[in-house]
């Protein structure tokens, strides 16, 4: 091999401390692509998992809320429907006289006739309903109904609609109509007005309804009898239904009323309102989200804190006193000279050789330093320096730097060079040569020549203080195992 000239010396700068970040950010660089596709596996595999977990929980807890709801409405609305107890006609004495544990429900016959709205009305259930006779309007008027029912009525106009009061079986309360007429006059001019009265405000024994002027039921309680279109309401599916009302979410639930028969007769309809749950859903939901925002980044911080820790570690400098202390490991080794034969006092290209083995062990194993200067005497390091080489090189430092350059770049390739740092040091007034080596981040092999032989490709790995040649079966499996 050729000596370097003084002008590849020239292109050869002392490397600035800008330029060693720059190589170093490169390494990294380079390792972190070359772990892409495991890290992306990672984070894929991760993410899935969190991912699913929130979707099960999600299902979960939906599931089990929406069939607790469902038990419960059924129960209560089961409950009703007994107590109206249909045999061959209606009869409602004995349920208007029941106690009913449901906090709201409300019952409408086969032919859209409002039986009973109990609690508050949801707003848009029902949609629009039939006035009565406008007789009512002049006075209280005696109505009887199509489930048999009696009732006494008085309509009031208000402005944008129609207040109703009614009292059923009006013959056994005393001055019925006195009450109707004082408790129409409770709810003001206005429809306003009208659909701000709550119902403590009435007399116990009067029920009312509030109509727009649009026929829309806005306001009822009791059982003012008021038909609407039944094709109007929800339909249901598996006896339950969605309803969305001034904003609120409610779930019905829809039990019918048979006969003896088997045919429906009636509808009794059980709302609840929904919010509440939704709302815990929600921020349940919003939770999930945010701990698997968390996870994730948690994940990725942990694997790229692994990946960088790799590097630190395969990258992290030994000085000459740590690597004295511990010897040659896996990850340290001597050489007493660069390319002078200590025994024969002369060159020997092939002292070159052992050291660029030395240096692709480290980049094809977890990295390593180099000492060059330091001899073995036994079981004791000692520093001899790099004084023979320094003279072969005519004392130039830069210039015994440079050959090394150039052997990698000739044996091992230009494209690893970045991942080789060296320096010369001294210690005790001897100077000594420190080569650290990053791990390649894929096999990396030698253009080999032993004295007498043709060039050919090897491989290197460190195995513990040593450097090992593998063979072909050896070498496949090795990178098959570290780089996949």
């Amino acid at each position: 091999m050729n000596e370097p000239t003084e002008i590849l010396e020239e292109k050869q700068p002392e490397q600035s401390g800008a330029s060693k970040r720059f190589l170093r950010a490169r390494r990294m660089l380079q390792a972190l692509r070359q772990r892409t596709g495991r890290l992306l596996l990672t984070l894929a595999v991760l993410a899935l998992v969190f991912v699913s977990a929130a979707v099960l929980q999600h299902s979960f807890v939906h599931a089990q809320l929406y069939r607790t709801t469902r038990q419960e409405l059924g129960l209560w609305a089961a409950q009703i429907a007994g107590e109206v107890a249909y045999k061959d006609k209606w009869d409602l004495t004995g349920y208007r006289r029941a106690a009913i544990t449901a906090p709201s429900w409300y019952i409408v016959t086969k032919d859209g006739l409002i039986v009973d709205v109990e609690e508050r009305l949801i707003s848009g259930l029902f949609g629009r309903v039939e006035l009565p006779d406008q007789s009512i309007y002049g006075g209280p008027q005696t109505v009887m109904t199509t489930v048999g029912e009696t009732w006494r009525l008085f309509g009031k106009k208000v402005v944008g609609g129609t207040v109703i009061v009614g009292i059923c079986t009006p013959e056994n309360i005393t001055a019925a109509d006195t009450k109707l007429l004082a408790n129409a006059s409770k709810f003001g001019a206005t429809l306003d007005d009208a659909t701000s009265i709550r119902s403590r405000e009435i007399d116990e024994d009067v029920d009312y309804a509030v109509i727009s002027s649009q026929g829309e039921l806005r306001e009822a309680w009791g059982g003012v009898p008021l038909k609407t279109n039944r094709q109007a309401l929800p339909v249901p599916s598996d006896h339950l239904a969605r309803l969305v009302s001034s904003g609120k979410p409610y779930l019905l639930y829809f039990q019918p009323i048979l006969d003896r028969r088997g045919q429906e007769v009636g509808t009794v309809i059980v709302p609840k309102d929904i919010a509440l749950e939704q709302e815990a859903l929600q921020a349940q939901d919003r939770f999930n989200i945010w701990v698997i925002g968390v996870a994730a980044l948690f994940a990725c911080a942990t694997v790229l804190w692994l990946i960088v820790r790799e590097l630190v570690s395969q990258t992290k400098k030994v000085t000459l006193e740590e690597a004295l202390k511990v010897g040659e490991t896996g990850t340290i080794e001597f050489k007493s000279t660069f390319r002078w034969d200590v025994r024969q006092n002369k060159r020997d290209d092939e002292r070159q050789l052992d050291v660029i083995k030395a240096i692709a062990g480290f980049l094809n194993t977890k990295g390593g330093t180099l000492f060059i200067g330091v001899a073995e005497e036994g079981t004791t390091l000692r520093i001899r320096g790099l004084a023979e080489d320094l003279q072969e090189m005519g004392g130039s430092k830069d210039k015994l730097r440079l050959t090394l350059r150039n052997l990698i770049t000739d044996w091992i390739g230009s494209a690893y060079s970045h991942l080789i740092t060296d320096d010369l040091k001294e210690y005790g007034g001897r100077c000594y040569w420190e080569v650290t080596v990053a791990a390649a981040p894929g096999p990396v092999f030698v253009w080999w020549k032993p004295k007498g032989q043709p060039k050919e490709r090897r491989f290197f790995v460190r195995e513990g203080p040593k450097t090992s040649d593998l063979d072909n079966e050896s070498t496949w499996h090795y990178i098959k195992n570290k780089w996949g």
